[in-house]
Order: C-alpha cells, then sequence, then structure tokens
C-alpha cells in the first residue's frame, strides 16, 4: 500500500513538472508570436510608408503615368482595414492630405521631424519625413481627382515647397486580439496549473491522513494484543512473585546470620523489581479510564519537580524551572497526568550524567523536559516510545509506552523533539495537527 501511493505523489508531481513546463514553453512562444506579429505590423507600415514615398513620388514626377500608379495606389491603401488614416502635414501641423479625422496633439508629436514609431493601446503612428522637391501649384482637376477620387481621402488646399511629413496610423485590433487569446489560453493552463497543485496538496494531506489511521490502527491492533499477553503473563508471574517475597521475608526475620540476610535483602529487592515489573504489564494491558477537571500544568509541574527532589538530590543534579507568566487552566485527570511527569523526570534523571542539570519549561502550549545524556549513548527515536524498549541496564521499557497512552487519552501529544540533549514534550494541542 505504500509503495502505491508513494506512486500516486510521484505521478502527480510529474504531472505538475510536465504542466510547469509547458506553461513555461506556452509563455515563451505566445511571447514571442506577440512580438513577431507586432514588428510584422510595424514593417508592415514602413513598407507602405516607403511604397508612397520611392513607387509614386506625386510631388516629384508629374506625369500621367506617375498619376495612374497614384491613383491605384490610394485606391489600395483606402481598401485596407487596417489602415486607419494616411495623413500628409506641414512642420505647422496643416493637413495637406488626409484619410480621415486625425487629433490634433499626434501631428505635434515629432516636433524634430524623425522617423519615429509611436504605440498607443489600440492604434500605431508612423511618423516619416517627406521633402517634395518639384515646387507645385494647386492641384489640376486630373490631381485633384486623385486625392478626392474615395470618399475617404480630403485635400486640403496648394501644396507648398516645404518640409512635410508623413502620418500613417494603423489599427492594432487584431495584434491585441492575438495578445488576448495567448493570454486567454496562458490563464487556462496557469489555473491547471494551480489545480494541479491544489490536487496535490490535499492528495498528500489524505495519504498522510491514511497513513496515521493505519499506523494508529496497527499500533491499537499491536497494544490490544499486547495487552491481552501482559494480563495473562502478569496474572500468573504475580501469584508466584508474592509467594516468594513472602518466604523472603519470613527467612530474613528467622536467620540470625547478617551476610545470609543480606543476600535475602538483595533476593527481596530483586522480587520487588519484577514485582513493579509485573504492574506496569498489567498497567499496559488495562484501558486508563480518566477522571478531568480543569487544573493548572503548572501547578502539577511544580508538584512533580517536588516529588523528585530527592532523586536529584543523589545525583547532585539541579533543576532549571522556566514558567510562563499566564498558563491556562485545562481539562486534565491531575493524578494520571502527574504520574506522568514524575515518571518523564525520573528518566532525566537517570538518563543524565552526575552533576549535570536538567531544564523544566511550562508554558501556554507545552511542557518541556531536557537533559543531557552520557557520551556514547545511543537513543531511536523511531522506536522511544515502543513496548520494552529502554536504554538503561533496569527497567521494564513500558514508562513511556504508558505515559504516552495516558497523554494521548487527554487528547494531547508526547514527543521527542531532539535525542542529544534529549528533549521531550507534552504538548497540548490537538492529535490531528501534530
Amino acid at each position: 500500500m505504500n509503495l502505491f501511493l508513494r506512486k500516486i505523489k510521484i505521478i502527480l508531481l510529474l504531472a505538475i513538472i510536465l504542466n510547469a513546463s509547458a506553461v513555461v514553453i506556452h509563455g515563451v512562444s505566445a511571447y514571442r508570436s506577440v512580438d513577431a506579429f507586432r514588428s510584422s505590423m510595424i514593417g508592415l507600415g514602413r513598407t507602405i510608408i516607403h511604397s508612397f514615398e520611392s513607387g509614386n513620388r506625386v510631388f516629384r514626377v508629374y506625369s500621367q503615368h506617375s498619376m495612374e500608379s497614384m491613383r491605384i495606389f490610394l485606391q489600395d491603401l483606402s481598401r485596407q482595414e487596417s489602415i486607419r488614416n494616411f495623413i500628409i502635414f506641414d512642420r505647422n501641423g496643416k493637413v495637406l492630405l488626409s484619410l480621415g479625422t486625425i487629433d490634433q496633439a499626434y501631428l505635434m508629436v515629432n516636433q524634430n521631424r524623425e522617423e519615429l514609431v509611436v504605440e498607443t493601446e489600440d492604434l500605431f503612428y508612423f511618423y516619416k519625413p517627406f521633402n517634395p522637391i518639384v515646387p507645385l501649384v494647386s492641384p489640376s482637376r486630373e490631381s485633384d481627382n486623385i486625392w478626392r477620387m474615395h470618399p475617404r481621402f480630403h485635400f486640403e488646399g496648394d501644396v507648398p515647397v516645404q518640409e512635410l511629413t508623413i502620418l500613417l496610423v494603423l489599427d492594432k485590433s487584431n495584434l491585441n486580439v492575438l495578445k488576448h487569446k495567448q493570454l486567454f489560453n496562458m490563464f487556462q493552463m496557469i489555473a491547471v496549473q494551480i489545480i494541479l497543485l491544489i490536487t496535490f496538496y490535499y492528495s498528500i494531506k489524505l495519504i498522510k491522513l491514511y497513513q496515521i489511521s493505519q499506523e494508529r490502527l496497527r499500533r491499537a491492533e499491536k497494544d490490544a494484543e499486547l495487552g491481552s499477553f501482559s494480563n495473562i503473563l502478569a496474572h500468573e508471574i504475580r501469584n508466584p512473585l508474592s509467594a516468594m517475597s513472602g518466604l523472603i521475608r519470613f527467612a530474613i526475620k528467622k536467620t540470625p546470620d547478617g551476610q545470609v540476610q543480606e543476600v535475602l535483602e538483595n533476593a527481596l529487592n530483586e522480587t520487588g523489581r519484577l514485582n513493579k515489573i509485573v504492574e506496569d504489564f498489567m498497567a499496559y494491558g488495562k484501558d486508563i479510564p480518566l477522571e478531568t477537571k480543569s487544573v493548572n500544568p503548572a501547578e502539577l509541574a511544580q508538584r512533580a519537580a517536588q516529588i523528585v527532589y530527592y532523586d536529584m538530590q543523589s545525583k547532585n543534579i539541579t533543576l532549571q524551572t522556566h514558567f510562563a507568566n499566564v498558563v491556562s487552566d485545562r481539562q486534565i485527570d491531575p493524578e494520571k497526568l502527574l504520574q506522568v511527569l514524575v515518571n518523564l523526570l525520573l528518566n532525566s534523571i537517570q538518563g543524565s550524567p552526575e552533576g549535570a542539570p536538567i531544564e523544566l519549561r511550562v508554558t501556554e502550549r507545552e511542557i518541556l523536559i531536557i537533559n543531557q545524556i552520557p557520551e556514547g549513548t545511543q537513543i531511536d527515536k523511531n522506536k522511544i516510545f515502543e513496548p520494552f524498549y529502554t536504554t538503561k541496564s533496569q527497567g521494564s521499557g513500558l514508562g513511556l509506552a504508558i505515559s504516552k497512552k495516558i497523554i494521548e487519552q487527554h487528547g494531547f501529544t508526547l514527543g521527542v523533539h531532539s535525542v542529544n540533549p534529549f528533549s521531550i514534550a507534552i504538548c497540548f494541542e490537538p492529535q490531528e495537527r501534530s
């Protein structure tokens, strides 16, 4: 199942990468297409002006052949939908030839009479200096027919011998349509990418939730089996163990030999240790009922510190406490949480080198215990809460497993932040957020 889930994540990730690549490629292609179309329109405008200048020099060659060429050129020009206007005007802004109306402000743009292209949102304006060589008088009837042969052309007055400017206005509608089409396609691909990212995010979240639920189910089944086994084993061991303890105590009282008494007392201590392991077995195998009430976690931490005070003194360990100014009351079983805190502090004391300090921090969010560990100690962070896992020479390895069970029944979490220094925390956030 894990392999299947991993394949799903890889497929989704590949889809995102491929679509992102497609978005980038399409974006570059769209930019180049629009830029090429724009360049072609600029080239078209310059070609039209060049054709007017070189192919039909009406102001230079005044012949019947030129008239006919001019007539054909202007007829073709008037039929071009992309041409909004074709204007010849002098340096004072007086219009000599126009295909339509024009904003006078655009006639004064090119005061230096340079070849210039001005682009607005909807139009291209091409300015080109035009210098007629042959002086002309007012247009004859034939030439007048040239300017007036199409209702879109207007000719005003005489054509003086002076510096003139050609202004060609091209419509950018086709370029804008192409831009909008490319942008629409780009937005579609970006939308697909966003959908893929959202799908990937929630798929990963659902996969993690599924894995967490499967892990909890597996652990619950394991705990149930282990609990059943522990109960059976504990009941089978506890009775003979109690009998052994009673017999050893009786023998100690009846034996005057001090050396024999010392041996018997060591045996009694070992039976006591075995009895503690049996109790841990039974505690782990049972459901732990909670009797919750509103309690301040900081007060429980202070009580736990007082309980382990003499244990710290035996190893010359100091407890450095850090309590937040405000710690809210929470719904807690005080006896069970105190049991957990004492167990965690005792583990820290037993796992710390001689004289090393221990930190106890209590905040609004968590209770944190930090202690140093001896050099060379290896702690497996992933196994530390598993039953029977321990790095100590004595102990059942059930203390942290039982503590985690109690904490999770409260709806909190118990986790290890680091192993060197060893840092363990009770987090008051809900389990689903951990």
